[in-house]
């Protein structure tokens, strides 16, 4: 895979900004941002289907639903740790470190969770957590580095949106455009690309 093309794949697609702007202005209304994460997994399946290209936006209700399922898929793997945690860090030192391993593995799990949900719409995919485990022992070379430049991307327009206000909108779009790249990547690592 040539990664200086993958990096513009969005902007080759002639509604690039009309789509971006779409996910930009659902992202901000709570609720209704839930579709964003249906987009993204339409962008999963093109990565799946070997496609560098942006969904359209011509699945709401889809988009809705899927949205809904992956939130709540996000929350459940995000409970045991939101429990640990607390506790953990009353122990100095290992407990802030166990803390953050923790939170990191669940991170590294929930895309894996989501994708195996958008390949078959099925809740029980999604807690198979040994395969889960190891399908990213098998793209592990690619799936961790983009998920730590995910995460870092994703970090840096959190931090423009919440620190300057005035340029929020920029901190959107940069989190939605890291996302898409994530999601269409693990597509097509799971689809077993060469890369």
């Amino acid at each position: 895979m040539d990664f200086q093309e993958f990096f513009k794949f969005p902007f080759q697609d002639r509604e690039w900004l009309k789509k971006f702007l779409i996910a930009s202005v659902i992202s901000v209304v709570p609720v209704i941002n839930l579709l964003v994460l249906g987009y993204l997994l339409e962008c999963l399946r093109m990565g799946l289907s070997g496609r560098q290209e942006l969904p359209e936006w011509d699945k709401w209700l889809e988009y809705g639903k899927e949205g809904l399922m992956a939130f709540i898929i996000s929350i459940v793997y995000l409970i045991i740790p939101l429990i640990l945690v607390p506790v953990l860090v009353l122990i100095p030192g290992p407990g802030t470190l166990l803390s953050s391993i923790i939170f990191l593995l669940a991170g590294l799990m929930i895309p894996l969770a989501l994708a195996n949900f958008a390949l078959g719409r099925n809740l029980s995919n999604v807690f198979r957590f040994s395969e889960i485990i190891e399908q990213i022992n098998k793209i592990a070379r690619y799936y961790l580095p983009a998920y730590l430049l995910f995460v870092m991307i994703a970090g840096i327009g959190s931090a423009i949106s919440f620190a300057m206000p005035v340029l929020a909108f920029v901190g959107i779009v940069l989190i939605l455009y890291a996302s898409v790249l994530f999601f269409n990547l693990l597509g097509q690592l799971l689809q077993g690309e060469s890369l």
